[in-house]
């Protein structure tokens, strides 16, 4: 391409004059100001700490996606719904089509052959082979191919169109496409590296391409609706509507457009909604400003947020923008309060608008969905909303601040959504959100955590961060009323997301038991792209448990349940050989002190490896351990820091060794990390999201942890941790510990509901209950269980004549199931009677 401008060869925009004087006329007033407040340095050092937060907007200019050599044959356009800069060069015959998605190393444009006049407007459709342009001096609209090897041009029939003045030609969404449903714009199809290429990589990208696309025409006469047949290269008319107008805004994420009609005096903005095939006109949206003020085609705008369209009137003498909603009734209108008059422009990305005033060069950004929760009574909450019941006034989620890009605003054009265009050195840009600084930034300007949550859960891919806030809220003692806030907005997103999915999915897919909605997470996630989604895993593993790790330095790769268990049977240990020697009990030491965990340093636990001793205690492994649990249950168990020489015995490894501090006021309470977790559950069951079983299981460890057992049994009792597996070897292995004896039928109870008669049978076993163990195995038909370990554990735990009782019952029960199998095999077949000659010939003698 041949190119005369301003700028050099190379593709790279030429630095202003006017920028760098600007630029050394900041810096030489800074040097001032600092040489004439030389006795204010720490207030300044302050300030400038401030500053790293609050100085400039998370709204931020990128650098430049696209560049261009500036000429009057050259004219950049960019294509929302594609997301692609059109670049066309009318002395080069060409259009180059960058697609910004993937500006990478090796990305390389598409070249595109295209012999036309200057254009107006460029758009492709959505499969992105063809693409509509018109332009003017004459009138002429027409539709291309990517692949235009011939030069065939097909032309759309207007009539009388040289007498016409084209206000707008674009594509409609897709059938099955909703307003807003495009995200940000972006197709789902890729843009190819040649021209041969092209077409092949762009309709790969999509699964199902459409064969026909409808595209619509609006004329100062009328909206017409045209149908393209991609096949037969066939343009047919669908719905023309005939009405006089001045101005036409659309969006082309959605099929709606309002028109100022230039019979009507009147300050009225006519919205229609272009759906199937048909221009169908809504309630018309009056503007409430003087007769004499004009409406120029920057006033309106429409935009779609939160998968709903809105018309927006731009108020610049008042510093207001004003939101009628064209998709549904039930949508409040929204104002905009800026305080601050001028010429405005608009953005939005990922459903945040934002607002540039030209006048004081700050940047406002807001969200609609946000309303700030005043504390009031019913009645006047009531009053109020009775009162303004139409309209709701929105607050910006910041301060206004300045963009940190020091850029001339004055001549560089905003276009829908996100994207800047620069006409006089040749930039495109694109404006992106800093979401670590808009966090911190809504955290200052509201003073609490609630807001920087609920705001962030409406925007993609957050979810790192906000349980990272979770965290250190949690860290920082967050009054309970702040967090059960949280929690309950975090919750709220939730069940809304659950729902969002199941209407996505098909109803085959979604089962539905007791009217309750059952999905698996993974695919609500899946369905759910790039949303932020906190689940029940998220908090447990990246919030809880991690929570648990720091503030005790615990091992990472150990469960808690382990590492309570280990404890407790050390603790049990110390006790007994105390009484043994007739040693001071150390249980009003221990619950005195602070519960604490820490890892002991190698060094210290070198130069005193008596103190470091471990009971001989094989550690107990959880049921929903990872495989880096099970390895860490392997690892030497955990004494306290009570501790005797004569008492305990010189760990092989004293540097994986624990010391431990316990707290009266956790122990003989319900601690305030286990009210957390109660809340939470809480919050999950008050919106009728059933826990999943992680946070089960997660609740059953921390009350082992804690030492709540009364609390753990009333959990239990009243099914608040639900029935599993995971939870029958817990109880079990804790029932084993203590011997308690609701522990041990809350476990029988469980896995009898389970139907793990496998664990029934091992604490029969292990409760030394033979007698009916017989008629168990027969009733649930578990014939293939081997008698052999039966009569093993009575060997072992019988030393005197009573076992030879109980070896005569069993053999008895075993005699009449052999003499029931004898007589109808198929009904009562055999045991498993391997390897018991041994006991049987020991009966007989």
């Amino acid at each position: 391409m041949d190119h005369q401008g301003e700028s050099p060869t190379g593709g790279e925009a030429a630095a202003s004059p006017d920028k760098d004087k600007c630029k050394e006329k900041h810096t030489n007033d800074e040097l001032v100001k600092q040489d004439s407040n030389q006795p204010s340095r720490r207030i300044a050092r302050k300030t400038k700490r401030n500053a790293t937060i609050s100085a400039y907007s998370p709204a931020h200019i990128s650098e430049p996606v696209y560049q261009w050599e500036v000429s009057s044959n050259d004219r950049v356009f960019y294509d929302k719904m594609n997301d692609l800069i059109i670049h066309q060069n009318v002395a080069a015959k060409a259009l180059l089509v960058t697609d910004i998605k993937k500006m990478k190393e090796n990305y390389q444009a598409v070249y595109v052959k295209f012999d036309s006049e200057m254009c107006e407007h460029i758009t492709f459709a959505p499969n992105t082979t063809f693409f509509l342009y018109h332009s003017t001096n004459p009138n002429k609209i027409q539709i291309s191919d990517i692949l235009n090897n011939h030069n065939i041009y097909l032309s759309v029939c207007i009539n009388k169109l040289s007498e016409c003045r084209i206000l707008a030609t674009f594509w409609l969404p897709g059938r099955g496409l909703v307003a807003g449903e495009s995200g940000t714009g972006a197709s789902s199809s890729a843009s190819a590296v040649t021209a041969a290429s092209a077409a092949s990589a762009l309709s790969a990208g999509s699964t199902a391409p459409d064969a026909s696309a409808d595209f619509a025409v609006v004329t100062d006469h009328g909206v017409e609706i045209f149908h393209l047949s991609f096949d037969n290269l066939t343009i047919t008319p669908l719905k023309k509507h005939v009405i006089k107008s001045e101005q036409c805004w659309y969006d082309e994420s959605s099929s709606y457009i309002a028109l100022l009609s230039s019979t009507h005096k009147t300050h009225a903005i006519f919205p229609y909604l272009l759906n199937n095939s048909n221009a169908i006109k809504l309630q018309k949206v009056e503007l409430n400003i003087p007769k004499t003020d004009p409406i120029n085609k920057n006033d309106i705008e429409i935009i779609t947020l939160y998968d709903e369209t809105y018309c927006i009137h731009k108020d610049y003498q008042n510093g207001r923008i004003s939101f009628r909603c064209l998709s549904s009734s039930l949508c409040f209108d929204y104002v905009l309060d800026l305080f601050c008059n001028g010429m405005l422009e608009t953005f939005s990305l990922d459903n945040i608008f934002g607002v540039f005033n030209y006048t004081n060069e700050k940047v406002y950004l807001f969200d609609i969905k946000y309303q700030k929760r005043k504390k009031s009574s019913f009645i006047s909450s009531l009053s109020e909303h009775i009162s303004s019941s139409h309209t709701v006034n929105i607050e910006y989620l910041t301060s206004p601040k300045h963009f940190r890009t020091e850029l001339v605003l004055s001549h560089i054009s905003f276009h829908p959504f996100n994207v800047l265009i620069d006409n006089q050195y040749g930039n495109v840009y694109k404006i992106r959100v800093d979401y670590d600084l808009f966090m911190l930034q809504i955290c200052q300007h509201f003073a609490n955590l609630n807001t920087s949550v609920d705001v962030l859960l409406r925007r993609p891919n957050c979810k790192k961060r906000i349980t990272e806030m979770f965290f250190l809220s949690l860290e920082n003692d967050i009054q309970i009323d702040d967090y059960l806030t949280i929690v309950n907005i975090i919750n709220v997103n939730y069940r809304k997301l659950i729902e969002q999915s199941a209407k996505k999915r098909s109803t085959s897919s979604v089962r539905r038991a007791n009217h309750k909605i059952i999905q698996p997470v993974d695919d609500i996630i899946k369905n759910l792209g790039n949303k932020t989604l906190i689940t029940e895993r998220d908090i447990v593993t990246d919030v809880f448990h991690s929570f648990m790790i720091k503030k005790y330095g615990l091992d990472k790769k150990e469960t808690l349940f382990n590492f309570s268990l280990n404890f407790r049977q050390m603790e049990k240990a110390k006790r007994e050989r105390r009484r043994g020697t007739g040693g001071r009990d150390d249980r009003g030491d221990r619950y005195m002190l602070k519960y604490r965990i820490r890892r002991s340093s190698p060094k210290g636990a070198s130069s005193t490896p008596a103190a470091l001793g471990a009971s001989s205690t094989p550690p107990v492994t959880g049921t929903n351990s990872t495989p880096a649990a099970l390895e860490a249950s392997s690892t030497p168990p955990v004494t306290g820091t009570n501790s005797t020489p004569a008492a305990t015995e010189q760990s092989a490894n004293p540097a994986e060794e624990y010391k431990l501090t316990l707290s009266y006021s956790e122990l003989h309470s319900l601690p305030m990390f286990l009210l957390y977790v109660l809340e939470y559950m809480k919050s999950l069951l008050m919106l009728n999201i059933i826990p999943n079983r992680i946070l089960q299981t997660f609740l059953f460890d921390i009350c082992i942890f804690y030492e709540q057992d009364n609390c753990l049994r009333q959990l239990l009792q009243f099914y608040v941790i639900a029935d599993s597996i995971e939870v029958t070897k817990r109880l079990f292995h804790y029932w084993k510990l203590t011997q308690h004896p609701w522990a041990y039928h809350l476990c029988l109870d469980m896995s009898l509901r389970l139907g793990e008669y496998e664990m029934v049978l091992h604490l029969f076993l292990s409760a030394n209950r033979y007698i009916k163990i017989i008629d168990f195995i027969r009733s649930h038909n578990l014939i293939d269980y081997p008698i052999a370990v039966i009569f093993q554990a009575i060997e072992n735990d019988f030393d005197s004549p009573e076992r030879y009782i109980i070896f005569n019952h069993v053999l008895r029960s075993l005699s009449r199931w052999i003499g029931d199998s004898d007589r109808d095999p198929e009904k009562h077949p055999l045991p498993n009677l391997q390897n018991c000659e041994k006991w049987v010939t020991l009966v007989e003698e």
